[in-house]
C-alpha cells in the first residue's frame, strides 16, 4: 500500500522513495504473511532513524490483547454462570478454537507428510543410482528424480516451521 503525496505518513527516504506505514497484519496475503514483506517499509525506516510506536504498523483484530481478553472474560463469566466443569479450560477452547483447530491441523499434516518421506527418498536414490550407472537417463527419469529431490527439499523446509 503506497501512501499518497499528500498523505501524513508519506515519507521520503535519503535517495528519495516513499517511505510507507507497514500495513496491518489483516491487510496482507498469506505469501506476504511468510516471506515477512510487509516488515519492508519498516526495516527501511529503522535503517534510517530509529523506530518509534508510532511506526509499527496496528495489531489485526485478531490479535488485538484487549479484544480477545474481554472475549476470553465474557466466555469464562458465562461457563462459571451456567456451572459447568472446568470453565476455565472450557472457556480457553471456545475463545482460541479456530487458533488450536488450525494449529492441530498443522500437526497433522506435518505427521502424515512424513510418512511420505521414506516413498520420496526411494525416488531420490533410484535417481541417483540411475545417474552412477553411467547411462543415459531418460527425460522422463530424470524429471521424476529432480521432482522427488524438490519434494524432499520442500518437505524439509515443512518441517522446519511446522
Amino acid at each position: 500500500r503506497i501512501a499518497k503525496a499528500d498523505s501524513p505518513i508519506n515519507r521520503c527516504g535519503t535517495a528519495g522513495v516513499a517511505m510507507t506505514t507497514p500495513p496491518a497484519l489483516d491487510e496482507v496475503s498469506w505469501a506476504s504473511f511468510l516471506a515477512l514483506k510487509w516488515l519492508d517499509p519498516l526495516v527501511n525506516r529503522g535503517y534510517e532513524r530509529q523506530v518509534n510506536l508510532q511506526d509499527s504498523p496496528p495489531l489485526a483484530d485478531q490479535e488485538d490483547t484487549a479484544r480477545n481478553t474481554r472475549r476470553y472474560v465474557h466466555l469464562l463469566e458465562e461457563e462459571e454462570r451456567t456451572g459447568k466443569r472446568n470453565p476455565l479450560i472450557t472457556a480457553i477452547f471456545w475463545a482460541f478454537w479456530p487458533q488450536l483447530l488450525l494449529l492441530q491441523m498443522m500437526k497433522i499434516s506435518q505427521y502424515l507428510l512424513g510418512l511420505l518421506s521414506p516413498f520420496i527418498l526411494q525416488r531420490v536414490l533410484i535417481f541417483q543410482e540411475a545417474q552412477e550407472a553411467k547411462s543415459v537417463l531418460s527425460s522422463s527419469a530424470a524429471q521424476n528424480g529432480f521432482t522427488a529431490v524438490g519434494a524432499l527439499i520442500c518437505l524439509g523446509i515443512f518441517n522446519l516451521f511446522y
